[in-house]
């Protein structure tokens, strides 16, 4: 599962619909054009809380969402860790000043 927080606001992919939590929106992935209209409804719609995208190859679908978003070195910003494979941790960070940009 991946959780990407744009201020008090957050987008989750995950291969199932979590439904234990409450999300504004649930979302099954077909295509790209479709998950970027999505995000950018969800950056000019300050009104949904969170979505939950979800698709059986999550590595796929969080691949296509970070190429919504320029990565760009940066020394601070939030930042979330992912667990890999091999155990260790990786940290992304999403600058939400300029939310085209994913700091890494």
């Amino acid at each position: 599962m991946y959780k990407v927080h744009f201020e008090n606001r957050f987008i989750i992919i995950s291969p199932e619909p979590d439904r234990v939590q409450k999300y504004g929106l649930f979302h099954k992935f077909h295509d790209t054009n479709e998950l970027y209209k999505l995000i950018s409804s969800f950056q000019s719609d300050k009104e949904i809380s969170s979505i939950n995208i979800y698709g059986p190859d999550i590595k796929f679908i969080w691949k296509i969402f970070r190429i919504y978003f320029t990565e760009v070195e940066a020394a601070g910003g939030f930042f979330s860790f992912r667990k890999m494979e091999n155990g260790i941790c990786q940290k992304d960070i999403l600058n939400t000043a300029n939310p085209l940009q994913t700091v890494r």
